[in-house]
């Protein structure tokens, strides 16, 4: 949300950034998962590897424990690559960490410490464009990073075959948990997408979700997380079920 003052008429109306592009009574959230920031996560193994070179990441979260010095959102088995939070001193900070600081690494300026509302994430990468882009709440983050670095047409460490792919958690074994409640995750490999994929803005220039099973080509590793049931396995009758 945004504001202008130069209209005398509306002055401090709300002023969309872009032009309303959803209706939050279409799609609604019904489901969402908490982790404890203890010993809960989520872990996936896939047999064949996708397009690791141009991924998707795209997910809501209210995060619940920002005592934890870290909550990490994701990881992989594969050289402790992670995305989430990390805490210094009393703030939290993005980051995310593909393998080592010369391939993809990138730490937020920005602090986050909000434990009260729901707040959507993405993040777009394409490894041979060099191009890594974090989008909160649809707009796109230009804080700028305390740390980056990037090296051209690397693989990502997600959606690799026999390679654990982890929610809530760095690497395995599991560590550094997430502590709060994720919702919708979705995780796309060979496609790149803006936000507009995944929400748009209301008539009050909220930012709201849109309808993630249809309009998205998530690739034959990809993923979408509802948390619709309550088993603990990965077929239809499990929380970990692609829906």
């Amino acid at each position: 949300i945004w504001f202008k003052f130069d209209d005398s008429t509306d002055l401090g109306k709300n002023s969309r950034p872009t032009a309303i592009t959803a209706n939050p009574g279409t799609y609604k959230i019904d489901y969402s998962l908490h982790l404890d920031g203890v010993a809960d996560y989520l872990s996936w193994q896939p047999t064949s590897s996708g397009d690791l070179k141009h991924q998707t990441f795209s997910w809501w979260q209210k995060m619940a424990n920002v005592s934890n010095n870290w909550n990490m959102v994701f990881g992989s088995s594969a050289d402790t690559g992670y995305c989430g939070f990390y805490r210094k001193g009393t703030d939290h900070y993005f980051a995310f960490h593909d393998t080592n600081s010369t391939t993809v690494h990138y730490v937020t300026n920005a602090k986050f410490r909000d434990e009260t509302a729901w707040t959507h994430f993405v993040v777009s990468i394409d490894t041979p464009a060099k191009l890594f882009k974090l989008y909160i709440n649809g707009a796109e983050y230009k804080g700028g990073y305390s740390t980056s670095g990037f090296t051209a047409d690397t693989d990502l460490p997600y959606g690799v075959s026999g390679v654990d792919f982890l929610i809530g958690s760095q690497y395995s074994p599991p560590s550094n948990e997430f502590g709060g409640y994720l919702a919708d995750f979705i995780f796309v490999e060979g496609t790149a997408y803006g936000p507009e994929a995944f929400g748009g803005y209301d008539t009050n220039g909220n930012w709201v979700p849109t309808d993630p099973t249809s309009g998205i080509t998530y690739g034959d590793e990809g993923f979408l997380l509802q948390f619709k049931q309550t088993g603990t396995s990965q077929n239809s009758s499990g929380i970990g079920a692609d829906t």
